[in-house]
């Protein structure tokens, strides 16, 4: 079977090193954004194909003719997406008799960019992974799988990351092997759910005086390293906040009480984050200067 496999990350990986297994590298041509790594925490796409001797390329226009050209000279049988940047259009997805996508989360909620961090976020305590056909409205056709997983308190949005990788590539072993033997089938998406694109807001920017010590919680581990991190503006330029803790003296917890402003506050050498509902204590901050963030320091 000839796959054309649009991908980014570590999913993506995955998925091609499963495939490779699975095929010849000549029935396999790889999809990749341009510039290598679409984020620095990701895997690259681009290396993975390299390594393991697979056609790729990297356009800038997923949707330009000289793309949709090769993809048709190529003449897949199945178009399948994992994880990749650019939306595919009508004239792509056209050219195979399937063409599917694996989103991370739980269709239809959290369509568009995002999910896992965003399903912290929101405290949820689960998500999964939606195989589901291509079509022109983004994350809207037929499902043709779903699996879950748990969101345990400890995880990171690396952690859930790495977790949704494995899954989705069990997933896509799964579909490789419905399609091959042509009893792929599917269900109506349902209607509703959530939608975030690149112009939603963002929530690294956290906003004490709104948010309780929970949602601060979510969102810092949603954020923590290797990703950009949380973090509050201070005088001093800005707090990125890796870990937060609920364990705060009584002492630094009564004198942040009363009269004091939401925010960050440095006692001794330790910071804390004074919130809707009580203070943290920040476990692993620090601070990056105007100068380092490239602001005038007037």
């Amino acid at each position: 079977m000839r796959v054309a496999l649009f991908g980014n990350g570590r999913a993506a990986s995955l998925c091609l090193q499963s495939l490779v297994d699975l095929e010849s590298g000549g029935a396999i041509r790889g999809i990749a954004p341009p510039g290598g790594r679409h984020h620095a925490w990701h895997d690259s796409f681009e290396d993975a194909c390299i390594r393991l001797g697979v056609q790729c390329t990297t356009p800038a226009d997923v949707n330009c003719d000289d793309l949709v050209s090769t993809i048709a000279s190529f003449r897949p049988d199945v178009i399948m997406s994992v994880g990749y940047t650019q939306i595919l259009k009508g004239s792509i997805l056209a050219l195979p008799d399937h063409a599917i996508n694996f989103h991370p989360s739980l269709l239809p909620n959290y369509r568009g960019v995002a999910p896992l961090i965003r399903a912290i976020v929101n405290g949820d305590t689960e998500t999964g992974i939606t195989a589901h056909e291509m079509t022109r409205s983004v994350d809207r056709g037929l499902i043709y799988r779903q699996v879950r997983i748990d969101i345990q308190d400890d995880d990171t949005g690396f952690s859930l990351h790495q977790k949704a990788a494995n899954a989705t590539r069990d997933v896509f072993l799964n579909i490789y092997d419905d399609v091959l033997h042509d009893r792929l089938s599917g269900r109506p998406m349902p209607n509703g759910g959530s939608l975030f694109t690149t112009r939603s807001p963002r929530v690294n920017r956290l906003v004490p005086g709104e948010q309780s010590m929970r949602q601060v919680q979510n969102i810092v581990r949603a954020l923590a390293s290797p990703l950009p991190n949380a973090f509050v503006d201070t005088d001093d330029g800005r707090l990125e906040i890796n870990a937060v803790d609920r364990d705060v003296s009584r002492i630094v917890a009564d004198s942040l009480t009363d009269g004091k402003a939401f925010g960050p506050y440095r006692v001794d050498a330790t910071w804390y984050l004074k919130t809707l509902d009580g203070t943290l204590r920040l476990v692993d901050a620090r601070i990056v200067t105007r100068k380092e963030l490239g602001e005038d320091d007037r």
